[in-house]
């Protein structure tokens, strides 16, 4: 990409209560094959921030710019390779659920398409007669661990 080009693809907006550091700051994944995720959510190799702001005092926002992943296709031989690579990952997702309660939610990415093969329940919630439209969906009283179990 050219130096200050405005053709950027990939956007996460993260609350940062302020005070720097401590248990509410994002983290960053340390897992080289996949993206870092900031937008909350246990992503590969990270474990989230939660979703919203901290408790007392204002919040900064933090804009962080990517460049798009291209060809992770060349290092997954298989489908079934690529299909667990996309497993709580941004690429390709067209739906986040926001679980948990609190401080406690996380943002976890996950792709229409791959819930709705896998599951009936998830079949009719997107594609049914009532079908959502919603790209979030909230579920408080689930813990973001038993819903990652769930959908692996």
């Amino acid at each position: 990409m050219a130096a200050g080009g405005s053709n950027l693809s990939a956007c996460n907006r993260v609350n940062i209560p302020n005070g720097g550091g401590g248990s509410g700051s994002p983290s960053l994944g340390t897992n080289s094959s996949s993206p870092s995720s900031l937008s909350g959510g246990v992503g590969p190799g990270g474990a989230g921030a939660g979703v919203g702001g901290g408790g007392g005092g204002s919040a900064a926002a933090v804009v962080i710019y990517r460049e798009p992943m291209y060809n992770w296709q060349a290092t997954k031989t298989t489908v079934k390779e690529r299909f667990a690579f996309l497993f709580n990952n941004e690429i390709l997702s067209d739906v986040h659920f926001l679980v948990g309660k609190g401080m406690g939610t996380q943002r976890i990415p996950a792709h229409r398409f791959v819930l709705a093969v896998g599951s009936a329940v998830f079949d009719a919630m997107f594609n049914g007669g009532m079908a959502t439209t919603s790209t979030e969906i909230e579920l408080p009283d689930v813990e973001p661990a038993a819903f990652l179990a769930l959908l692996k």
